[in-house]
């Protein structure tokens, strides 16, 4: 690794405040690829460097082909770009589009208030009373215009959101079940409904053994609360209120009445049936096994897995589906996916949601549409994610 020059000390503690905040904790894979390019900052790496040393790509790696090192300089230029707007300050790292560098800005300091020291003293007391007002409308103007706008969502919501309407998005949460008379939790992820139980090898095991089992939903799946939240946030910082519930909080009917934004996964699918036969004869989540993924229920014999290329990585697909709501104006908007976070990273970064927006277009998909999602992850890392196919829902 060549060794980083030395850096400005102002520059090194705002890029350290600045890898170490919030808006990169949560998100290593962008925070390992920021210091990457700061440690390299005067000899740019090439994209063959940076798929291969920091998105942990093979030897064969083809940037030409494979548009992971794209995708996250356009995430880590959106997420600096959001940081700045929620953190403003004057020296600023930003990624110069089409670049693989990061460069460091110093805006101008805002000019200070002017002294009272530069007015004549002997001012009367009208005068000074209403240069005194002047001032202070003055003042509150420009402390108005130098707050930070609100960044405007997607053309993608948009088309579908209506602006300022509060969304819910729903976690179902995995079915548990439990024995009065003994201590334990149980769990089978092929049951998602208390009358599968006898469906259910292990849990029939149980039951003739403790006596009936009871419901017990305490729990959501880490991934899917995570998605949501991504999701929960973008719209939030975009003026549009959103609120998380779990389905033992929230129901299902409440798909019935209003907007709302689903994640499921292999464990909870089978809990929103009603959902998922929207769909027709569409695309159904396999719950079999660890190859978890999509099948095509139209093609018989097409499927969308789960690929594991090692004990970390692996290649999913997943389903992004924009359904008619029962209610009249109303939509519901599923995510459907082994790992729901790499589909909600494709609904809140500006250049996924151009090229899913783009990909419908080109496939005819319609107003109301179902997408499959093609992702990479290394462990909670997303390498890429992309729409491979897309076509009109069936009503």
């Amino acid at each position: 690794m060549p060794v980083p020059p030395v850096a400005n000390p102002v520059q090194q503690a705002a890029l350290e405040a600045l890898a170490n905040s919030a808006s990169f904790r949560k998100a290593p894979a962008l925070r390992e690829l920021l210091l990457y390019l700061w440690e390299r900052r005067e000899t740019p790496p090439s994209e063959y460097a940076i798929g291969t040393e920091v998105l942990g790509r093979k030897e064969d790696f083809d940037p030409k082909t494979d548009s992971a090192v794209r995708v996250h300089m356009s995430r880590l230029r959106a997420r600096l770009k959001d940081h700045y707007e929620a953190n403003p300050a004057e020296l600023r790292f930003t990624v110069p589009p089409g670049e693989y560098r990061l460069e460091v800005r110093q805006l101008a300091p805002a000019p200070p208030p002017p002294s009272r020291r530069e007015f004549p003293w002997k001012l009367s007391a009208a005068i000074a009373s209403a240069a005194a007002g002047l001032l202070a409308v003055d003042d509150v103007r420009l402390r108005w215009r130098a707050r930070p706008e609100s960044p405007s969502l997607d053309l993608f919501w948009v088309s579908f959101l209506q602006k300022g309407k509060p969304q819910t998005l729903i976690v179902p949460a995995p079915m548990f079940f439990r024995s009065r008379e003994q201590p334990f939790l149980a769990r089978d992820f092929r049951v998602n409904r208390p009358e599968d139980v006898a469906k259910s090898t292990y849990l029939d095991a149980l039951q003739k053994q403790y006596g009936p089992l009871e419901e017990n939903r305490l729990y959501t799946i880490a991934s899917d609360t995570l998605a949501a939240s991504m999701v929960a946030r973008y719209l939030e910082d975009r003026g549009t209120p959103a609120v998380v519930l779990d389905t033992p909080s929230a129901g299902l009917d409440i798909l019935s009445s209003q907007d709302a934004i689903l994640f499921v996964g292999p464990g909870t699918s089978g809990q929103v049936p009603d959902i998922m036969g929207r769909l027709g004869y569409g695309f159904h989540l396999s719950e079999s096994g660890t190859n978890r993924g999509l099948l095509d229920r139209r093609n018989p014999g097409i499927e969308y897995p789960v690929t594991v290329h090692s004990p970390t990585r692996s290649t999913g697909h997943g389903l992004i589906a924009l359904l008619p709501g029962k209610a009249p104006g109303t939509h519901v908007l599923l995510v459907a996916s082994s790992f729901n976070p790499a589909l909600a990273s494709v609904l809140t970064i500006a250049a996924e949601l151009e090229q899913l927006r783009q990909f419908l277009a080109q496939q005819n998909a319609g107003k109301h549409f179902e997408a499959v999602i093609r992702y990479e992850r290394n462990g909670d890392k997303i390498l890429d994610a992309r729409p491979v196919a897309a076509r009109r829902t069936v009503p």
